[in-house]
């Protein structure tokens, strides 16, 4: 399973410390630190450290800051870092749509690129993943809950990644290393076999998920086949009902 790729740089040595408190809120001492003010690596240092701890919210918040305050929402690097604290946390959307603002801002950045497509890949492969114990879960107990929504855009995103995934490769394949200098691989840390790795796992992904597709359709068929039963059934009673109040208070008339 390959590992989130975020910017290498780390915690930042700053010499401040750490100024927050155990529940993720910044001290006076900080607040009244002038740095605060002035320089961003301040904020995202606090937000290493909070993500280390695992205090995400707190971590999100100190990103945010440095992030609005002084790249007005536009820098691709704490884009990233803001990416890798929703990933933590387990809030894929989010890492999804900072990833995708920061691709938007910085268009030319392969790191960003990848691991944009790493998290639709994983997301994609959890939503099927869950999805198949669900249908399993459906067959035992004879119901189904409406996957088809899920698969498909488990499926979309694997093919969102699998694009991504190609544009690397092909930047790789393009490059031309000048003497001295890193290899386009070697500046953006991606490893030509992994990627490789990466684009068989998603094509291997899209050929396996259409039988699960199909599966999904034909629940979705059987699940509204059964609600327009149902539907049609509660219609034909109340009709009935209908009927036999008008019956009865015609008899009630000709009494």
């Amino acid at each position: 399973k390959a590992t989130f790729q975020m910017v290498a740089e780390g915690l930042m040595s700053l010499g401040g410390g750490d100024h927050t408190k155990e529940d993720g809120t910044e001290d006076s001492d900080a607040n009244a630190n002038k740095d605060m003010l002035t320089s961003p690596d301040i904020w995202i240092n606090q937000g290493h450290i909070q993500m280390a701890k695992g205090n995400y919210v707190a971590a999100a918040r100190n990103y945010e800051q440095a992030q609005q305050r002084f790249f007005f929402g536009m820098d691709a690097r704490v884009a990233l870092y803001q990416a890798r604290n929703y990933y933590e946390a387990n809030s894929m959307e989010e890492s999804k749509a900072a990833l995708k603002r920061a691709l938007h801002v910085a268009p030319w950045d392969h790191r960003v690129r990848f691991n944009l497509a790493y998290v639709y890949q994983e997301y994609a492969h959890r939503t099927l993943n869950r999805t198949l114990k669900g249908a399993e879960k459906g067959k035992q107990q004879g119901e189904g809950d409406g996957r088809l929504a899920q698969v498909l855009n488990a499926i979309e995103d694997f093919k969102l990644a699998l694009q991504l995934f190609l544009q690397i490769q092909a930047a790789l394949q393009a490059d031309k290393q000048k003497e001295g200098k890193k290899s386009l691989a070697q500046e953006i840390g991606i490893d030509k076999k992994r990627l490789g790795m990466h684009i068989q796992f998603c094509n291997k992904a899209l050929t396996d998920s259409q039988p699960h597709l199909e599966a999904a359709k034909a629940e979705e068929d059987a699940l509204k086949a059964r609600r327009d039963a149902q539907a049609a059934a509660r219609k034909k009673a109340e009709e009935a009902r209908a009927v036999a109040i008008a019956q009865a208070e015609a008899a009630k008339e000709l009494e």
